[in-house]
């Protein structure tokens, strides 16, 4: 009998060794799975407030970029290139000055444009995709009665230098 108690107390510590071990490993992989998932939580945070941020911009400044008057193209066009960014800059510099505000001006154009409803498609950390329902009512030299047209743009803005920029401007 005593040889079965000595075999018993070896067994023991071992055992305790390795339950220590095991618990040792739990907490382990519980402290990097709760850094995890509260960095992937920050990330997810970071995330929706840039698409928040990003859709109040866009709601913001999408109307004034398609809003003018034939008086004022030229100065309103030049005006609105401050909150355009990327590739999109230049292109609606060169459409603005060689087709849009010669046209306004001829045909004395005044354009008027609200957002309807607006939507965050997608976001990233520092540019999202913004889906934005809008009115425009037009009046021209030809029609001057008003003309109410909808339609729907996808805007993708982006954070740089610390303020947004519209990069992408398109019709859905």
């Amino acid at each position: 009998m005593r040889r079965v108690k000595v075999v018993a107390r070896r067994r023991l510590p071992r055992t305790r060794q390795f339950v220590l071990g095991v618990l040792a490993v739990l907490a382990a992989a519980t402290l990097i799975g709760m850094t995890i998932a509260v960095r992937v939580d920050a990330t997810a945070d970071a995330r929706v407030s840039a698409g928040a941020d990003g859709r109040a911009f866009a709601v913001d400044v999408v109307p004034k970029l398609l809003s003018y008057d034939f008086d004022t193209a030229e100065a309103h066009f030049a005006e609105v290139l401050d909150e355009l960014g990327g590739d999109f800059r230049g292109q609606f510099e060169e459409v603005g000055r060689t087709v849009i505000v010669p046209s306004a001006v001829e045909r004395k154009v005044v354009t008027s444009a609200d957002v309807l409803e607006s939507a965050v498609v997608d976001s990233g950390t520092d540019d999202a995709v913004i889906l934005l329902f809008l009115n425009q009512s037009t009046t021209s030299a030809e029609s001057p009665e008003t003309k109410l047209d909808g339609s729907r743009v996808r805007v993708h803005v982006e954070r740089s230098g610390g303020r947004w920029l519209i990069t992408e401007l398109a019709p859905v």
